[in-house]
């Protein structure tokens, strides 16, 4: 079991508290969206989007699209999923899709919808970095709500 040092227990937390968001801006109203604040990846550690629709049973559903982008802005991953209410997803990003040499690589991770305006508050998101190997969860971040 790979075990983790205070130092990087520490880093984890710095990332943690660090982390912020840039609204996602088109020039109009749909699609909606978030961009977190660069956040990195050891070896053997996997990047995630959850993704929920806590919103009113009798409303309908919001399409969400979860991305991953590298450090220069490229995309690494991408994922659309339709979110009834109720429903949650995820989208993971491990360690080895950013094709790097070295032990360490930086992303942030994009999340857009589509759907009537003012239904995207029904969406609870959060990244999460967790360790593949020893499967417990590095840290969290909880995102409130999307931008328009």
């Amino acid at each position: 079991m790979k075990k983790r040092t205070n130092a990087t227990k520490l880093l984890a937390t710095v990332a943690l508290l660090t982390v912020t968001l840039y609204p996602c801006t088109s020039g109009s109203a749909s699609p909606r969206g978030t961009r977190t604040g660069m956040f990195g990846l050891a070896r053997g550690d996997v990047a995630r989007i959850n993704v929920a629709n806590v919103g009113d049973p009798n409303v309908g559903p919001i399409v969400v699209e979860m991305q991953f982008l590298d450090s220069m802005g490229n995309l690494v991953a991408t994922r659309s999923e339709t979110l009834t209410p109720g429903r949650a997803a995820f989208f993971d990003a491990p360690f080895d899709i950013f094709h790097t040499e070295g032990n360490r690589v930086e992303t942030r991770a994009v999340i857009m919808s589509q759907g009537p305006p003012g239904l995207d508050k029904n969406l609870t998101i959060s990244i999460e970095v967790f360790d593949a190997e020893a499967e417990h969860t590095i840290y969290m971040v909880p995102i409130r709500n999307l931008v328009a």
